[in-house]
């Protein structure tokens, strides 16, 4: 997770704080993504110069059991950028039509 000045992010996503988001926030780190994570009191936002993407798979490996989408939606409160979701990822990406990249595996 890095820094960088609030003009250089171009994706945001906002996090409620809780279980699913802390399964999130490790599944993030662990990914190897330039992400900024700032406590914002009852939320996390997450920042970055790129795109945001979210493994379910690794959420779902944090919480040592399965989360569905839906459920997961109710945690992520915004973001900024363009979404992307199936059922296996949500992503945010920093322009339109671009294709997501995912790190590892």
């Amino acid at each position: 997770m890095s820094a960088a000045g609030n003009e250089d992010y171009r994706t945001v996503l906002v996090l409620m704080k809780g279980t699913d988001a802390d399964a999130t926030l490790d599944a993030l780190e662990g990914s190897g993504q330039n992400i900024n994570v700032s406590d914002e009191g009852p939320f996390w936002k997450l920042r970055s110069t790129g795109d945001i993407y979210v493994d379910m798979a690794a959420v779902e490996e944090e919480l040592g059991g399965p989360i569905t989408m839906g459920k997961w939606l109710g945690t992520m409160t915004s973001f900024v950028g363009f979404a992307e979701k199936s059922d296996s990822h949500f992503a945010v990406r920093a322009e339109r039509g671009v294709a997501v990249e995912q790190s590892g595996g």
